[in-house]
């Protein structure tokens, strides 16, 4: 701690970034749970074999999928060189390359977890271009 004067600037704009947030939070959840929902809906159509971990009830665009037999960390970099961003592990521990101790807390089967990757989805995603992740997903895995 130490003396000064506090950065009036910085929480101003903090507070006003925060009120133009809250006050489109219930248009982007929507958004992003129609583009979660529709990438789940594209996987299925392709008839892979995979797991949405977690419940209904989590952060909007924020997904975990594990498909069967996979290796996440082989779909990661195919995913890259398509210029696709994924990632594999926990968000709270994403540097290991190591089974997600998330994973592994929620039961996962061997069969799935190691096919795992996390996707996240924000405002400036489009519809395409959660079919065309979907469309990646299946040529890579089919």
């Amino acid at each position: 701690m130490r003396a000064g004067t506090e950065n009036v600037a910085g929480i101003v704009g903090m507070a006003v970034a925060l009120k133009e947030h809250i006050d489109h939070l219930s248009q982007e959840t929507e958004y992003l749970t129609r583009l979660s929902d529709r990438l789940i809906s594209k996987l299925n159509s392709l008839d892979l074999d995979f797991l949405v971990n977690g419940s209904r009830y989590r952060i909007p665009g924020s997904l975990s999928l594990s498909f069967k037999g996979a290796d996440g960390e082989a779909l990661l970099h195919r995913l890259d060189l398509m210029g696709t961003a994924v990632a594999t592990g926990s968000a709270c521990d994403s540097k290991d390359a190591v089974l997600s101790h998330v994973i592994q807390v929620i039961d996962v089967s061997d069969d799935y977890a190691h096919g795992t990757i996390r996707v996240t989805l924000g405002m400036d995603n489009t519809e395409e271009q959660v079919d065309i992740i979907a469309h990646q997903i299946s040529g890579i895995l089919c």
